[in-house]
């Protein structure tokens, strides 16, 4: 699989670059699935209501106040009829991603994923007890976006949320 020709940086972006993983991750998608061709960063942000406050979709007023929240990628999927699963047994994983990459949501460790906010990352492989990843907050020049990571930290730090697109 040749990654470079898919990946897109949150911080190659111009628009809330510090906040943007779940645009930047769901672009990866997109144009993995050569789908919405023409959609910019920008509009699809805007499409993700990613400045919508979270306590409007129905989160606490002390989470992110811009993000990209699972409700947000449910709707967008829906409004533009795109095939989609969110749910994945631990058995799945592997042949899920022979087909296509899945965005998923990590936490919990601060220096992979931030601090006290969750992060949007992209699984595009998996070899017996490793995760192959591709991370929207390093820039597409530095080649730094590959990483792997141990299917137990995968465990450890996986909210339970995830998004795939079927084609």
């Amino acid at each position: 699989m040749e990654f470079h020709n898919f990946f897109i940086s949150q911080n190659d972006q111009n628009y809330y670059p510090e906040a943007t993983c779940g645009v930047a991750s769901l672009s990866m998608l997109l144009k993995f699935n050569r789908i919405m061709d023409n959609i910019t960063f920008n509009e699809l942000a805007e499409e993700l209501k990613l400045t919508v406050p979270p306590k409007k979709k129905g989160y606490d007023e002390d989470d992110q106040a811009i993000g990209t929240y699972p409700e947000d990628l449910v709707r967008f999927f829906v409004l533009n009829n795109i095939a989609f699963r969110m749910s994945f047994y631990d058995d799945e994983w592997k042949d899920s991603l022979k087909r296509a990459p899945i965005m998923v949501l990590m936490t919990g460790n601060e220096e992979e994923f931030g601090l006290r906010n969750s992060h949007w990352v992209v699984l595009v492989q998996r070899d017996k007890d490793f995760f192959t990843y591709l991370d929207p907050w390093h820039k597409k020049e530095t080649n730094n976006y590959i990483k792997h990571m141990s299917s137990v930290d995968f465990h450890r730090y996986y909210t339970g949320i995830a998004c795939q697109i079927l084609t």
